[in-house]
C-alpha cells in the first residue's frame, strides 16, 4: 500500500500490489491493481500477463487467452507468456495450441527446462486424446476425459501447473524466465 501511496500514477505500484494480492489469493483486489495498471499503461504487457493468470484461478480461461495474448501483442519476447498461454490451453484440453505455445516459449527459452516438461506432457495427452478418438470411445467411459485428461494431471502435486508471474522490473530481460 505505501508503494502505491507514494507512487499513485506509476503502473508498476499497482502491479507490485496486484502480485502480493495474487500471493495471498485475493483475485478481486489483485484484478483491481491489474486493471488499474492497465489504465495508466494500455501497453503494459506485464499487468495483461499477470491479470492473465488471476483469471485462471478464477476458472475464466477465455478472458485469461485474451491477456496472454495481448501481453503477446506486446511484448513478443516475452517466453512467459508463451508458456502461460500454453497452460491455458493445456487446463482447457485443447494440447495442439498448449504444444504450439510452448513451442514458441521454448524458442525464445530454449534452456528452460519446464517449458520443455510441459510440452512433452501436452504432447502425451494429445497421443493419449487422439488414441481414445481412433477408438471411437466415448471419453465418458474413461472418467469424462482421455484417461483422465488434463485435470487428472494437474491435481496431482507432481505436475501442478505453475502460472509464472511477470517480472518485477519492467524493464528486465524478458527473453529469459525471470527467476
Amino acid at each position: 500500500d505505501k508503494l502505491v501511496e507514494k507512487y499513485p500514477n506509476q503502473p508498476n505500484s499497482y502491479r507490485s500490489r496486484g502480485g502480493a494480492y495474487y500471493i495471498l489469493e485475493n483475485y478481486p483486489a489483485a484484478l483491481d491493481d491489474y486493471n488499474k495498471a492497465i489504465s495508466l499503461n494500455p501497453n503494459f504487457a506485464y499487468a495483461y500477463h499477470n491479470r492473465g493468470n488471476v483469471y485462471i484461478r478464477l476458472g475464466e480461461y477465455e478472458t485469461a487467452l485474451s491477456d496472454y495474448n495481448q501481453a503477446i501483442e506486446l511484448a513478443p519476447e516475452f517466453a512467459v507468456s508463451y508458456y502461460n498461454l500454453g497452460n491455458t490451453y493445456y487446463l482447457m484440453e485443447e494440447f495442439e495450441k498448449a504444444i504450439e505455445s510452448y513451442d514458441q516459449a521454448i524458442l525464445l527459452a530454449p534452456d528452460y527446462e519446464l517449458f520443455i516438461n510441459y510440452q512433452d506432457e501436452a504432447y502425451s495427452l494429445l497421443s493419449t486424446q487422439e488414441s481414445a478418438d481412433n477408438l471411437q470411445q466415448p471419453t465418458s467411459d474413461l472418467g469424462g476425459h482421455a484417461f483422465g485428461g488434463a485435470s487428472a494431471i494437474t491435481n496431482t502435486p507432481q505436475a501442478e501447473i505453475i502460472f509464472t508471474p511477470a517480472p518485477q522490473d519492467a524493464n528486465a530481460p524478458t527473453t529469459t524466465p525471470p527467476f
